[in-house]
């Protein structure tokens, strides 16, 4: 799982421009390549300094299949530009294939200059009946920009990001390998006195019981062996809390280490616009939905009887969908309203989106996009390193560590205003 958990994150990086390289693009691109590799994926990169492309075997999963992707990257001292895109396919055979994606492809740009790193991304996914685009305004600010160059600023981010990835490996396996040699020793220790008592048993049976000589009854050996193995579990109970403790330590300094460094960077996201545009969507899901009804053959001759059951049957599916369609819609509109972790502007806001998107399936409402707006509250600058240890701490919680979690994302999605909206804001002028 946590190899998954890393190419994901070296795929992000490839799209979101924050890939931690090397001096040169062919650097930067094997770098990131190297963590997919981990996953088993195949994949050759050419280039040099300034442009390079990897290209990725097809990559086979249980529901879907990635083929042709690849990505290409463009490097100066100011500017990085990235791209990734590859196409999917579904393994599915019903009808349901035509609304998962077929294609996506991400690009990204990271303009230097001063003490800031402007970032703009655009994201296109594609199916049979619609279209995703989400584009996104970023920033980051830091003083240790001065005087540097991308490629510098790359450097100094992989010697960072090694050092702790070094770190915490070392946590990692020198916890795993006490914990494992205290419980192969105590293991050891248990079976080595389980065959005394056994052997003893033995023993006894045969000599029909031990007693003292004295004909009052004394501690038996067994007994004996009993107390001496209550005590190994005992102290392999310190011993192991010894452990924990000195991991739980290790973590804490570790995780304080990457805020200490993620302080370093203010972050703020200007805008992101999620629009999505359809086609025939709504007719589609209805066709799906109604299937049966739809491969009757139309040519065939019906008589006015048969022509009034068809439609009737016609009447009831049609009722039958939009009664499915409205459930979802009050379902989601429900959850988000009783949510705990929205703020009360999101939920209005959130709950206009829902009815907004549940038109795209609407046959009669003849909507084809929807336009999300997603802006901060205020322009204010935060420091990833707080952000950072607001998750940490909610993570480290010994409560309801899930709400905690949840409490902590949602208090960053809080910040913003998300809203549906007719035109973009250059367009409303």
């Amino acid at each position: 799982m946590l190899k998954k958990i890393i190419a994901a994150s070296a795929m992000c990086a490839f799209s979101c421009g924050i890939s931690f390289g090397k001096i040169g693009a062919l650097d930067i691109m094997e770098f990131g390549a190297e963590g997919i590799a981990k996953s088993g994926i195949t994949y050759r990169c050419v280039g040099d300094n300034s442009h390079a492309t990897c290209y990725f075997k097809d990559i086979d999963t249980l529901l879907f299949q990635v083929k042709n992707m690849r990505t290409e990257a463009w490097l100066t001292d100011n500017q990085w530009k990235s791209e990734i895109s590859g196409d999917i396919v579904v393994n599915l055979n019903n009808d349901s294939a035509v609304f998962m994606p077929k294609s996506f492809r991400c690009e990204n740009t990271e303009d230097l200059k001063d003490l800031q790193n402007l970032n703009n991304g655009r994201c296109v996914i594609t199916s049979d009946v619609a279209t995703l685009s989400i584009d996104s305004k970023a920033l980051s600010e830091s003083k240790t920009y001065r005087y540097k160059t991308m490629p510098t600023i790359f450097l100094q981010y992989i010697t960072k990001i090694e050092r702790l990835s070094k770190e915490y490996d070392r946590i990692q396996t020198q916890y795993h390998n006490k914990v494992a040699a205290l419980q192969q020793k105590v293991h050891e220790d248990l079976d080595d006195i389980q065959t005394e008592i056994d052997m003893l048993a033995t023993a006894e049976m045969q000599n029909n019981g031990y007693r003292h000589s004295c004909g009052h009854k004394s501690t038996s050996p067994q007994e004996n062996l009993m107390r001496q193995k209550q005590a190994i579990k005992k102290n392999y109970n310190i011993a192991y809390d010894e452990i924990v403790q000195q991991y739980e330590d290790d973590m804490a300094e570790w995780q304080q280490s990457v805020v200490t460094w993620l302080n370093q960077y203010n972050f703020a996201i200007n805008e992101v616009r999620v629009y999505t545009h359809t086609n025939k969507l709504a007719e589609t899901a209805f066709g799906v939905f109604a299937k049966e009804y739809f491969m009757f053959n139309e040519n065939i001759p019906l008589t006015k009887q048969e022509q009034k059951e068809r439609d009737e049957q016609k009447k009831q599916l049609t009722a039958q969908y939009y009664a499915g369609l409205e459930a979802m819609r009050a379902a989601s509109i429900t959850f988000i309203e009783q949510s705990p972790y929205l703020e009360e502007h999101l939920k209005e806001s959130l709950q206009k989106i829902v009815a907004e998107y549940a038109k795209l399936f609407d046959p009669n409402a003849h909507k084809r996009s929807v336009k999300i707006l997603i802006t901060p509250k205020n322009n204010n600058l935060v420091k990833l390193g707080d952000e950072a240890q607001k998750l940490i701490a909610a993570y480290n919680t010994k409560g309801n560590k899930e709400t905690e979690m949840f409490q902590a994302l949602f208090d960053i999605i809080n910040r913003y205003d998300i809203k549906a909206v007719k035109l973009w804001p250059e367009q409303q002028q």
